[in-house]
C-alpha cells in the first residue's frame, strides 16, 4: 500500500528541481502513488517541454509510482471538491489525487 498520494505539481517539482524537490523525493522514495489523471497531466507537460513521448514515459516509470484508476464516480466525487479546493488555489488534479484511498 502506498504512503501518500501526490499530484503532478510534485512530480513536476521533483524532475524539474523546482521548490519542493526535496519533500517529492522524499514521498517517491517511501512509495507514493498517483491517479491516472495526474501522470496524463505530467505527461501533457513534459511534451509541452518538448521531451518527446518515449521519453517522457521512462520519466515517469523510473519513478515507481502506484497509479490507480480514475473511474466514473471518483471523478464525479472529485470534481465536486472543487467547492472546497479552489478557495486554497488547488486545480481539478489536486482535488483528485487527495482521494486516492477511498476505493
Amino acid at each position: 500500500m502506498s504512503v501518500c498520494v501526490i499530484d503532478t505539481s510534485a512530480i513536476m517539482a521533483y524532475l524539474n528541481q523546482e521548490k519542493g524537490a526535496d519533500t517529492s523525493e522524499d514521498w517517491l522514495d517511501q512509495g507514493a502513488a498517483i491517479s491516472a489523471l495526474c501522470i496524463h497531466e505530467t505527461m501533457a507537460n513534459l511534451v509541452r517541454k518538448n521531451i518527446d513521448r518515449e521519453s517522457a514515459l521512462e520519466m515517469i516509470e523510473a519513478l515507481g509510482l502506484d497509479t490507480f484508476p480514475l473511474d466514473f464516480i471518483l471523478a464525479v466525487e472529485g470534481g465536486a471538491l472543487i467547492a472546497v479546493t479552489q478557495s486554497k488555489g488547488l486545480s481539478h488534479g489536486d482535488s483528485r489525487s487527495g482521494m486516492g484511498g477511498d476505493r
